[in-house]
């Protein structure tokens, strides 16, 4: 084998041990619960959430019938996903997704209204965005 292989091939399976003993972050709890009501008359909704709380958020009823709410954008660095977007067995009540805050800082999570026939790539209808503070 030749020395350049041979000296490859040790440094990838060297690095490739050595994270192997990296510790991991201790896992966050959830110590508390909150719920955000997302505004339906306003495309911005700000809240003040406290650090390892579960968020739950409350989106406003999908209007017109047939179309859904989906996740266009969020930084997963403040917010860990604990659920998919969940609609409500009435239709007038809305959906809900819920996130466990997992860094203090400020934050923006981006809905999107699409069709909910599971096309590739459809225009939204419409949005809403979501401005946490987790302190």
């Amino acid at each position: 084998m030749r020395p350049i292989v041979l000296i490859a091939v040790l440094s990838a399976l060297w690095f490739a041990l050595a994270g192997c003993g990296t510790p991991r972050p201790p896992e966050i709890k959830a110590v508390g619960s909150v719920t955000v009501t997302v505004d339906a008359s306003n495309r911005r909704t700000m809240a003040r959430v406290p650090f390892a709380s579960d968020v739950t958020l409350a989106l406003p009823p999908a209007k017109p019938a047939g179309y859904v709410w989906q996740i266009s954008a969020h930084d997963t660095r403040f917010l860990k996903q604990r659920t998919e977007i969940t609609a409500a067995a009435d239709p007038e009540s809305g959906s809900t997704v819920s996130f466990l805050a997992v860094r203090a800082g400020v934050t923006r999570i981006r809905f999107v209204l699409v069709e909910s026939a599971g096309r590739a790539e459809t225009d939204p209808v419409d949005f809403r965005e979501v401005e946490l503070a987790i302190q």
